[in-house]
């Protein structure tokens, strides 16, 4: 399927910006904005050719001498839970997955900044309002689903945000209680969005990208059934 023929639209181009994966380097990014007019399609479309979706505007890096942003998903048909993913299950037993509780927009927004604080407190996310953060997670220009993780003391430790595609879920951003990390919520959210994908008998989990150099996207390789876009093309790992 090529670019040209998918998408009748004009593409920006970003200018060298700081790479947010790899230290010392520097990335360019194929940009398309979207809006609620043209949205299902063209989110469809091109996360399937390697986009991502961020907040209104699709993007793919295009950044010179380098390839390393590899999109991901998770064939989820063929997935299967391995020994420590049960135990991850087994240890949240106790945690709720409800979608999206209401009343809870504040109480979400403080975790997302605690989230936030402990694990990416270099990124530009930080500078992010209350307000640029519900436009982030409910205004959105896609149709989404926001999916809380509730503690057995009723209190909200974890969200997620996930485009729906015509066969499949996209993760666009999660967050948790960072203090909380023995209990591995980051991958309980990712389990329990896949056990959400078969309910709606969908076949894909889009993870975003996975940079081999970048330690803090090793757990998307832990998931079995993991497919990579590799010159045009899924291919299984």
């Amino acid at each position: 399927m090529k670019l040209e023929k998918t998408i009748a639209q004009t593409f920006l181009k970003t200018k060298p910006l700081k790479c947010s994966y790899i230290k010392d380097n520097y990335e360019e990014r194929l940009l398309l904005p979207i809006t609620k007019k043209n949205n299902f399609n063209i989110i469809d479309k091109l996360t399937k050719l390697g986009f991502r979706r961020n907040i209104d505007y699709m993007y793919l890096p295009v950044c010179k001498d380098c390839s390393k942003c590899i999109s991901t998903r998770i064939n989820v048909k063929n997935f299967t839970t391995s020994k420590s993913q049960k135990r991850n299950i087994n240890k949240n037993k106790q945690i709720r997955f409800v979608q999206k509780e209401p009343n809870r927009e504040e109480e979400r927004y403080l975790l997302f900044r605690k989230y936030l604080q402990f694990r990416h407190s270099d990124g530009m996310m930080l500078k992010m309002t209350k307000k640029d953060f519900n436009n982030f997670f409910y205004n959105t220009p896609s149709k989404s689903r926001v999916y809380d993780i509730i503690s057995s003391s009723n209190n909200l430790v974890g969200s997620i945000l996930l485009d729906e595609m015509s066969d499949a879920l996209s993760a666009v951003y999660s967050f948790f209680d960072p203090t909380i990390s023995k209990n591995g919520l980051g991958i309980y959210l990712i389990l329990k969005s896949i056990e959400q994908v078969r309910r709606m008998h969908k076949q894909y989990l889009y993870l975003g990208y996975w940079v081999k150099e970048s330690k803090k996207m090793n757990y998307k390789k832990s998931f079995n059934s993991i497919q990579l876009f590799i010159e045009g093309n899924w291919v299984s790992d």
